[in-house]
C-alpha cells in the first residue's frame, strides 16, 4: 500500500497548472483529493468503512475530473478493500477490476499484482476457489518476472492454501515447500512457512510430520525472542497435535514444563484451549471447570469463541454429573450456532480440524445430555419446551439438528458448495449479499472492537439490521422454496409431528464419543431412548468388520456371522424387541458410518451357517432416510 501512496504523490508533483470547472487551481484540487484519500485510509484503519468509502469516493471523483490515472486506481483499490471488509464482495470485485484495467494501461506490474491478489482473496471469500487460483497464478507469474523473492514466497503460500481448499494436496505441498525454500534463502518468514506446512500435515492427519514443522518453528521463535503471543500460538498447535495422538502423559509434562518457563499464556484467555481439552479428554472435568470459571465472556468475543466456551463448559459440567446445568450451557452454544446468517463454514484452525467443528460437537453433546436425563427418569425442562413436549422429544430434536448441521458444514466446506440455482436470481443475490456481510462482520468482530468503540457500536447495529432482513427472507424461502429452505435453514421436525403410519417404527441413531443413542419413534412420538453402550470408535470398528466383506469381492467369503449378530445385539435387539415380524416397517435414520451399513444383513438369529441364519431382512421390511426431517418433507410435498 505504501507503493500506491508514493505513486500518488509523484502524480501530485508533476501536474500541470490547469483549473477545475469550479475555479480551484489544479494543485489545490489535487491536494484536496489526496487529503480525502488519507482521511479514507485513516477511517479504514479504525474500522469505519462506511466513512472511508465516502472519503475515497470524493477523492475518486476529483481524480476522475483531473484524469489522474494512478489516483483513480489507488482510490478504486481502497474502495474495493472497504467493500470487501463490509462483505459486499460483488462491489469489491467491480472496483478491483476497474483498477486492474487502469494498472494494465499504466503498465505498473507490481500494482497489477496487488489488484489481482485482492480480487483473488475476494473470490476465496465467495468460495470460488477455481477463480481465486487463476488470479493467484497470474500474480505469481508477475512476481517471478519482477524477481522479488518475498512476494514470490507469499504468492506460493496463497496458491498452496487454495489447493488445500480444492483438495489438491500434492500441489499444495509442492507450493508450500517452494515458499519455505525461499524463506530459508532469505532468512525471513521461516516460522510462517513452517507453521503453514505444520497446519497442512495436521489437516491430513500426518501428525509426526506436523509436529516436526511446529517444533522447528518453536525453536526459531525461542532463539530469536519472538513475541510471547507468537510462541504461544505455536505451543498451542503442538499441544493440539499431542491431543490428536492421545499422548496425554507427554502432553501433561509439556503443560507443567511450560508453566515453569512462564511461556503459557494466561488461562483466562478462551483462545488457549488445549489445556481445557486435555482435561476433558482425560476425564478431569473438575480441573477444566476451574479454568472455565476464570474466563469472562466479553462483548469483544466473536461468535466462534463463544460457541467454544459454552461447549467446553457444558462438557465439563456433564462430566461432573451436572446434567441440567450442562444442558443449559450446551443450549447456549447451539443457539449461537443457529444464529440467523451465521455461515456454516467456521474458522478452521488446527484445533477445529483435530477436535471437529465446535458447532457439531455442541449439537451432539446436547442431544446426548438430554438423552441421559431422559434415561434417568427426568420428564421435562421448561428451558427446552420450544423444542418438543418433553426431554425425549428435545433430545430427538437436537439429534436431528446435528444431522442438518453436519450436512450444512459439509456443503460449506465443499469446493463446489450448493448453488441454490432453483432460486430466482434476485432472491439468490439478496441472500448472498446478506450472508456475506454477516460473515464479514463476524470475521472482523474482535478486530473492530479493539480498533474503535464507535465503529464497533455501528457494526453491532448493522449486524442486527442484517439479521432482521435475513429472517424476513427466510420466511419467504420457507413458503415459496421449501426444499431449499429445509436444506439451508433447517427446522428439525418434532417427533410427535412426524407423518408416520400406524405400522411404521422409526429408529434414529446418534453416535457419541463415549456412547450412542437410539430414538425409537412411533406415530405418538418418542417411545423410548436406548443407550448404545459403545462409543463412536468401537462402533466404527465393528461396522467396518461387517461391511468390508460385503463390498469387497476379494473378502466376501470372510463375512462373519458372529460379527453380524454382535452388531445386531448392539444396534437393533432392544429396539426391535416386541415388534411382530412382517407387520411393522422399520425406518432407519443412520448417523455417521451407520449410513454404510445394510441393517438387513445383520443376524437376528445366528445359525450354523448362512442358510440356517435368520437375517433382519428376513423378518422386517427396512427403509432408510437421511433424516426424519427429510422423510417429513418428502411426504408433505407429495
Amino acid at each position: 500500500m505504501k507503493k500506491r501512496i508514493i505513486i500518488f504523490l509523484i502524480a501530485l508533483s508533476v501536474m500541470a497548472p490547469l483549473r477545475l470547472a469550479q475555479g480551484l487551481p489544479k494543485t489545490e484540487a489535487v491536494s484536496e483529493a489526496f487529503e480525502l484519500y488519507q482521511q479514507g485510509q485513516e477511517a479504514s484503519g479504525f474500522g469505519m468503512y462506511e466513512e472511508a468509502l465516502s472519503y475515497f469516493k470524493k477523492s475518486l471523483k476529483i481524480n476522475r475530473r483531473l484524469n489522474i490515472l494512478c489516483g483513480i486506481s489507488a482510490n478504486l483499490n481502497e474502495i474495493g478493500m472497504a467493500y470487501d471488509s463490509l462483505g459486499q464482495y460483488d462491489k469489491a470485485l467491480s472496483h478491483y477490476k476497474e483498477a486492474l484495467k487502469i494498472d494494465r494501461k499504466l503498465n505498473i506490474p507490481r500494482d497489477i499484482a496487488i489488484e489481482l491478489n485482492n480480487a483473488a482473496v475476494t473470490y476465496e471469500s465467495l468460495g470460488q476457489y477455481d477463480r481465486a487460483l487463476k488470479y493467484h497464478q497470474e500474480v505469481l507469474k508477475i512476481r517471478r518476472q519482477l524477481n522479488i523473492p518475498r512476494d514470490i514466497a507469499q504468492s506460493l503460500s496463497n496458491i498452496a492454501l487454495v489447493h488445500v481448499w480444492l483438495g489438491q494436496y500434492d500441489k499444495a505441498l509442492s507450493h508450500y515447500e517452494e515458499a519455505l525454500k525461499i524463506d530459508r534463502e532469505l532468512n525471513q518468514g521461516i516460522v510462517i512457512g513452517l507453521e503453514d506446512i505444520g497446519s497442512f500435515y495436521g489437516t491430513l492427519g500426518q501428525y509426526d510430520k506436523a509436529l516436526a514443522s511446529y517444533e522447528e518453528a518453536l525453536k526459531i521463535e525461542r532463539e530469536q525472542n519472538f513475541p510471547p503471543e507468537s510462541i504461544n500460538t505455536t505451543l498451542n498447535n503442538v499441544d493440539f497435535i499431542y491431543l490428536a495422538q492421545k499422548k496425554y502423559g507427554e502432553l501433561e509434562k509439556r503443560f507443567l514444563d511450560a508453566g515453569k518457563e512462564g511461556e503459557k499464556k494466561d488461562y483466562k484467555d478462551i483462545k488457549n484451549t488445549p489445556l481445557i481439552e486435555f482435561f476433558l479428554a482425560t476425564g478431569r472435568h473438575g480441573e477444566a471447570l476451574k479454568i472455565l470459571k476464570k474466563i469472562t465472556l466479553g462483548e469483544n468475543m466473536d461468535v466462534f469463541s463463544r460457541i467454544q466456551f459454552h461447549l467446553q463448559h457444558g462438557l465439563a459440567l456433564r462430566g461432573n454429573g451436572m446434567l441440567e446445568e450442562a444442558s443449559s450451557e450446551l443450549e447456549k452454544a447451539v443457539s449461537l450456532a443457529e444464529e440467523p446468517g451465521r455461515k456454516a463454514r467456521e474458522k478452521t484452525g488446527l484445533g477445529e480440524t483435530i477436535l471437529g467443528s465446535s458447532s457439531i460437537r455442541a449439537y451432539r453433546a446436547l442431544a446426548a445430555t438430554l438423552s441421559e436425563r431422559t434415561i434417568r427418569g427426568e420428564k421435562t425442562d421448561e428451558k427446552f419446551i420450544s423444542y418438543g413436549k418433553d426431554l425425549a422429544s428435545n433430545a430427538f430434536y437436537f439429534a436431528e439438528a446435528t444431522k442438518a448441521r453436519t450436512f450444512l458444514e459439509a456443503m460449506a466446506n465443499s469446493a463446489k458448495g450448493y448453488s441454490g440455482r432453483e432460486l430466482p436470481l434476485k432472491i439468490r443475490k439478496e441472500e448472498g449479499d446478506i450472508l456475506n456481510q454477516l460473515s464479514a462482520i463476524e470475521n472482523r468482530w474482535e478486530e473492530t472492537y479493539l480498533k474503535n468503540e464507535e465503529a464497533f457500536k455501528r457494526m453491532v447495529k448493522r449486524k442486527e439490521n442484517l439479521r432482521k432482513k435475513l429472517a424476513s427472507l427466510v420466511s419467504i424461502l420457507r413458503e415459496k422454496y421449501p426444499v431449499y429452505a429445509a436444506l439451508n435453514y433447517p427446522q428439525p421436525v418434532l417427533p410427535e409431528r412426524l407423518p408416520l403410519k400406524d405400522n411404521e417404527v422409526l429408529l434414529e441413531y446418534a453416535l457419541g464419543s463415549d456412547a450412542g443413542y437410539i430414538f425409537k419413534v412411533s406415530k405418538a412420538g418418542v417411545e423410548k431412548i436406548i443407550r448404545i453402550r459403545e462409543g463412536k470408535e468401537e462402533i466404527e470398528r465393528q461396522v467396518s468388520e461387517v461391511v468390508l466383506p460385503l463390498h469387497d469381492l476379494n473378502t466376501k467369503d470372510n463375512f462373519s456371522l458372529t460379527s453380524g449378530n454382535k452388531l445386531y445385539k448392539l444396534l437393533l435387539e432392544e429396539a426391535l424387541r416386541g415388534l411382530p415380524p412382517d407387520k411393522d416397517i422399520i425406518i432407519i435414520i443412520p448417523d455417521g458410518i451407520l449410513g454404510l451399513l445394510p441393517f438387513e444383513a445383520l443376524l437376528a438369529t445366528p445359525g450354523k451357517d448362512v442358510k440356517d441364519a435368520v437375517f433382519v431382512g428376513d423378518r422386517w421390511k427396512i427403509s432408510y432416510y437421511q433424516s426424519a426431517s427429510v422423510l417429513a418433507l418428502n411426504r408433505t410435498l407429495k
